[in-house]
């Protein structure tokens, strides 16, 4: 009963209707650094503001629990190799490192997230 329940409450999640007015995230992995700090500082000071329907979650990959999430985003993204910090991950994009280059490119990507129909489940339901 609880299986049928279950498959029941995802093909409801994968139809579309309830994932269509979820708040997209962007998901953010990072450690104590520069390059996470002003990326951090530009969160606060006008990209939480000029996105007020996106949720940003940022996770520092000192705790292991976040570590072990940031491996799952990695594998799923096919990224392999040294991975810099910060690490933003856009819907189906992720972004490596922070620049004024990187902070346009993400403004690009939220864009396009916006757009999708379908948005991933957020970091706390999987």
């Amino acid at each position: 009963m609880k299986k049928l329940l279950c498959l029941i409450v995802l093909s409801v999640l994968l139809s579309g209707n309830l994932l269509a007015n979820m708040q997209k995230e962007v998901v953010i992995f990072s450690q104590p650094c520069h390059f996470c700090d002003a990326l951090k500082q530009d969160l606060k000071d006008s990209l939480i503001k000029e996105y007020p329907d996106i949720k940003f979650t940022v996770l520092d990959i000192q705790n292991n629990e976040n570590r072990r999430l940031l491996e799952q985003y990695a594998r799923r993204h096919d990224l392999r190799g040294n991975i810099g910090m910060p690490l933003i991950f856009i819907g189906k994009n992720y972004l490596m490192g922070w620049s004024e280059e990187n902070k346009a490119k993400l403004k690009d990507d939220i864009e396009i997230f916006r757009q999708e129909k379908i948005s991933r489940l957020p970091s706390s339901l999987l």
